[in-house]
């Protein structure tokens, strides 16, 4: 980014924080007005469960490929 357009930048990206925030809010309030209130629990423990083994399998691919790089092929 150039310094020039730092505030810019800077602006944009709380920006994009706050519009995450607010569209959990509604999505949640959607769900409840919609459905029930279990159920939006239900969708979001989903949701979470799916990031996080997403997450899971990121993180372990990374660490086989760092040992990988530093101790070179198993036998």
């Amino acid at each position: 980014m150039d310094v020039r357009h730092t505030g810019a930048g800077v602006g944009l990206m709380g920006t994009l924080k706050n519009c995450g925030k607010v569209t959990g809010t509604k999505l949640s309030g959607w769900l409840i007005y919609r459905h029930d209130f279990s159920l939006m629990l239900w969708n979001m423990s989903a949701l979470l469960a799916f990031w996080s083994f997403g997450l899971l399998l990121i993180t372990l691919n990374d660490k086989s490929m760092i040992s990988y790089r530093e101790y070179g092929r198993a036998i």
